[in-house]
């Protein structure tokens, strides 16, 4: 069942995330996740940099986590997000899997 969120970020910007979680061994991971935004992101395929961060993770895991694992691949990445973050990123998704 795919868990679905939109948010209206401070801008204006729509951001939609889209998940899936499957069970893993101990734990439910979020097994495919699809960003959709109204954003300008430098380079602009960076988009699936991000998605790939948050695959695996755990569809409990506190916001926390996933503003972590999205900046461990925006820094280093040199990714320029304009007019969302990684944290409306992971709230996103954390309303998508918290309904």
């Amino acid at each position: 069942m795919p868990y679905v969120a939109t948010t209206k970020v401070t801008g204006g910007k729509l951001l939609r995330v889209k998940c899936e979680v499957e069970n893993g061994a101990s734990v439910n991971v979020l097994s495919s996740v699809s960003i959709t935004v109204d954003f300008f992101m430098h380079p602009e395929d960076g988009v699936t940099e991000l998605e790939r961060a948050l695959m695996g993770a755990s569809s409990e895991a506190a916001i926390g986590e996933y503003v972590s694992r999205l900046n461990d691949v925006i820094v280093p990445g040199g990714f320029e997000l304009i007019g969302f973050g990684a944290s409306d990123i992971a709230q996103t998704l954390w309303n998508a899997l918290h309904p």
